[in-house]
């Protein structure tokens, strides 16, 4: 009898009833003419796929009776596994032609799920014909928002933010900037002596330090630690203290006395300077103590740091020796300052070795609490601690070397929210081994800010070494300066162009002052608007574009800024459409401060 199968992926791949009963009839016959066996024969139907059986000739001639079992035998086992396979291929095919959950669940188990991989699927997937969370997000994480946004969302997405200047000039609410202190943000501050970097952040410290309602909301203020360093010779003639110490003092405007300041300011100094010490508890909330280190926050890595080790040069043979040691100790995982001096003795070092490791282990000592005898740092809620090590016999490398252990210190404390600020960077951030560990460390800090709660703040008048840092700044505000490698460094990382588009909400009216649709009230001037849709010599645009971008900043005056901030989000449009701050640079009027100002110039006649 010929076997006839149905075609692939039909419902049913069944033969037909007289199929069956005329193959189960044969093997009835067969067992019972079979009167040697005793076995009971089993009755499988050989009618679902041509199975390979024993081929005629190769039964065993004396026992046919056995033959006939053996082959009833394969018949079951290959029915059995063609019934299976069978199942599992028209279940893969109803699988693939359906799209009811339940066929997905019986697959094989070696099957994708596509049910489940939904919910894989990320917000942004899911949400892609509803635009309504990517804005809230968007918002939520802004590094600088509007006033126009502050009154759309509320304190819902931005529970913490601070008054930051006036856009474009104006004077009205609708042209202020709020700098978002919820999120942590990182800002690079450039200009002049005299342009208003200080003063800048002096604000933003304000912002997020002092809850008042004359700046914004604060519901949760951070903890602030500065770093501030400069030469510090002839009983300290020419010196001025870091001028984020004024935050505790109240501000001398008429109207301003009342408000309040920063309550508490601690300032680490050189142990090796007390009178430095002396100017700084002077002022108004202010303590000044010696920097000290204490013994059981030393290893391997803070010795290395503080024998100033760097890979990058050749060691010294005598220091080679050092380095063993301290390795050593690492190894045995029980590092000691006492036991790193004992070793040190053991060494035999010529006497100018001995008297170079004895001047480098001296200074390094004055900066370690031996006795413990000095309260730790503590970096509380609306305090700021400032580490001036403003010293003549602290150099610029050992001062970026305690800035560095300063900072370690401060991120793996306890505080929420950190901010951390290097004031007048070009002091000490300068192209040596100390500070280059120091760049290396802040640039960490910046690319996981959003992990370890972090806002850094660099104020320099010198971007030139720094340049990776602008890379990474969400913030970069350019007070006047008139250098052209300044604005070379600065044109590679942002968009040194003022843009004026006609589609966005500033350009039509919707943040300027007088509220004249179309006007040019953004302070760019008609001339400086220049559409990116217009196609102009690629050199000569350019050039000229240059030109007109380095006038305008040599003409910004002091506490003015162009601002660069591609996460602001400044207007709505009717749309839904965020208008954003990439691209483009903001001319900002930066607020009056709240505490008093220490950083005033001095002039002949006020």
């Amino acid at each position: 009898m010929s076997i006839r199968l149905r075609q692939p992926g039909h419902t049913y791949s069944l033969p037909e009833p007289d199929e069956i009963w005329a193959e189960r009839r044969r093997q009835q016959v067969a067992a019972e003419s079979s009167s040697t066996s005793q076995e009971p024969q089993k009755i499988v139907p050989k009618v679902l796929l041509s199975v390979p059986c024993s081929q005629p000739g190769t039964s065993n001639p004396q026992n046919p009776s056995k033959a006939e079992s053996t082959e009833n035998s394969t018949l079951t086992q290959d029915t059995a596994l063609v019934f299976k396979q069978l199942r599992i291929r028209q279940e893969s095919i109803d699988g693939h032609n359906s799209d009811d959950a339940s066929v997905s669940k019986i697959s094989a188990p070696n099957e994708p799920d596509y049910d489940l991989m939904d919910t894989l699927q990320t917000g942004a997937a899911t949400s892609r014909n509803d635009s309504h969370d990517i804005r809230e997000h968007e918002i939520k994480y802004a590094s600088i928002i509007s006033r126009a946004i502050l009154d759309k969302s509320g304190s819902r997405h931005l529970p913490q933010y601070g008054y930051f200047g006036d856009l474009n000039g104006g004077t009205s609410r609708a042209s202020r900037l709020f700098v978002n202190t919820n999120n942590p943000f990182s800002a690079i501050i450039c200009g002049v002596q005299g342009s208003g970097k200080s003063h800048t952040t002096s604000c933003l410290l304000e912002n997020a330090l002092i809850p008042s309602r004359l700046l914004g909301r604060l519901q949760e203020p951070l903890s602030a630690l500065v770093f501030s360093y400069g030469d510090y010779g002839s009983g300290g003639a020419g010196f001025t203290v870091s001028e984020a110490a004024f935050l505790a003092s109240r501000s001398r405007d008429p109207g301003l006395q009342d408000h309040p300041a920063v309550k508490k300011i601690t300032v680490l100094t050189s142990p090796t300077n007390p009178e430095i010490r002396d100017i700084y508890n002077r002022l108004e909330n202010v303590t000044a103590i010696p920097f000290k280190l204490k013994l059981h926050a030393l290893d391997a890595g803070t010795m290395n740091t503080l024998m100033a080790f760097d890979e990058s040069n050749t060691v010294p043979l005598y220091m080679a020796q050092v380095q063993k040691i301290i390795r050593d100790l690492a190894i045995e995982r029980k590092f000691s300052y006492f036991e790193f001096k004992r070793r040190l003795k053991l060494c035999l070092f010529n006497p100018t070795q001995k008297n170079m490791l004895g001047l480098r282990l001296g200074l390094l000592e004055s900066f370690l609490d031996l006795e413990d005898i000095y309260p730790p740092a503590t970096f509380e809620p609306g305090e700021i601690t400032i580490m001036d090590l403003s010293c003549p016999f602290v150099d610029t490398n050992t001062a970026c070397i305690l800035f560095n252990l300063g900072l370690k210190q401060y991120i793996q404390s306890s505080s929420a929210g950190k901010m951390i600020v290097l004031d007048e960077a070009h002091k000490y951030m300068q192209n040596l081994p100390g500070a280059k560990q120091l760049t290396d460390h802040l640039k960490t800090i910046i690319r996981q800010q959003r992990h370890s709660g972090a806002r850094v703040i660099v104020s320099t008048q010198e971007p030139l070494l720094l340049s990776d840092i602008i890379a990474l700044a969400s913030i970069t505000v350019m007070h006047r300066f008139s250098s052209p490698e300044w604005f070379a460094v600065l044109k590679r990382h942002i968009p040194m162009i003022v843009v004026g588009n006609k589609d966005d909400g500033l350009a039509r009216g919707h943040m300027n002052d007088k509220g004249d649709e179309g006007n040019d009230s953004d302070g760019l001037g008609a001339k400086e608007h220049m559409p990116l849709s217009k196609n102009y010599d690629h050199d000569y645009n350019h050039t000229h574009d240059d030109i007109l971008l380095r006038q305008k900043i040599e003409r910004l005056r002091t506490g003015e800024a162009l601002v660069y901030a591609a996460g602001a989000v400044l207007d709505v449009l009717e749309d839904g459409e965020l208008v954003k701050g990439t691209g483009r640079l903001l001319e900002v009027n930066i607020r009056k401060r709240v505490t008093a100002d220490g950083g005033r110039s001095i002039l002949s006649v006020d």
